[in-house]
């Protein structure tokens, strides 16, 4: 197992419990995540952690996930000079970080919320769909100039 020394108390601690997990039980394959999600002793240690650590582990995730976009977006030579990628962007970003509630609607007698998340996603599949012009060729407009 490897460990590594950090000499800030709650952070020693996450550290501690993510290489225990990630050496001796791998999270990173979704169902082993699922398994332990229904396990009762399992959430009350994930509950017994301080808010501290909770929060740094939050805090490296979100940035993780975000720092993860930002290369999809150089990795695929995204253009932002053009007009249309750049609404469906800042649609996005707007969107995912100013409905911090979400939103809650009612059909059929059932509550719905949608996250900010979920919102910013929607938003982004359905302006890329409605905006006119395209970043990309599908293949039936390659195979069309065969």
């Amino acid at each position: 197992m490897v460990f590594m020394e950090i000499k800030a108390a709650p952070t020693h601690v996450a550290l501690a419990i993510i290489f225990i997990l990630e050496n001796g039980f791998p999270l990173h394959f979704p169902h082993k995540a699922i398994i332990l999600s229904f396990s009762p002793k399992f959430a009350e240690v994930i509950g017994s952690l301080p808010s501290s650590i909770i929060g740094g582990v939050s805090f490296i995730l979100y940035g993780m996930i975000s720092a993860i976009g930002v290369r999809n977006v150089v990795e695929n030579h995204v253009d932002f000079t053009k007009s249309r990628n750049l609404i469906i962007a800042a649609v996005i970003l707007v969107s995912g970080l100013g409905f911090s509630n979400g939103l809650t609607f009612t059909i059929g007698g059932a509550s719905i919320t949608l996250t900010s998340l979920a919102i910013a996603a929607i938003l982004g599949i359905v302006l890329n769909a409605i905006l006119p012009g395209k970043d990309y060729e599908g293949t039936s407009a390659k195979q069309q100039t065969e």
